[in-house]
């Protein structure tokens, strides 16, 4: 499993490249899949409106510890695969988490 290939730095922070599955019971980073290069994450809510995208922001800003403001969606905004941008992490931080989250079930 290499999450790394699912990560690439930015000059101001660390694009995430994920599938996300909504209608989930909560929120949970379940995965790697290695032949799309993509953390695989679900959130509860539905995807109309924005709910989903929402939520994936919010989760993402608890989990890293940064502000909702330094969480973007790159692209994929209304796609199931899509790019996460957030600003002032480091790589290492976010590869850190993300396999904790792993392994921690």
């Amino acid at each position: 499993m290499s999450l790394s290939n699912a990560l690439h730095t930015l000059p101001d922070g660390v694009c995430i490249d994920v599938d996300v599955n909504a209608g989930a019971k909560f929120f949970q980073i379940q995965g790697y899949n290695q032949w799309r290069k993509r953390i695989e994450v679900r959130v509860s809510s539905v995807p109309q409106k924005g709910l989903a995208n929402k939520e994936l922001m919010v989760e993402f800003s608890t989990l890293f510890n940064v502000p909702v403001q330094n969480i973007s969606i790159c692209s994929g905004s209304t796609a199931s695969k899509k790019s996460i941008k957030i600003s002032d992490i480091s790589i290492e931080k976010v590869l850190r988490i993300v396999e904790d989250r792993l392994h921690d079930g």
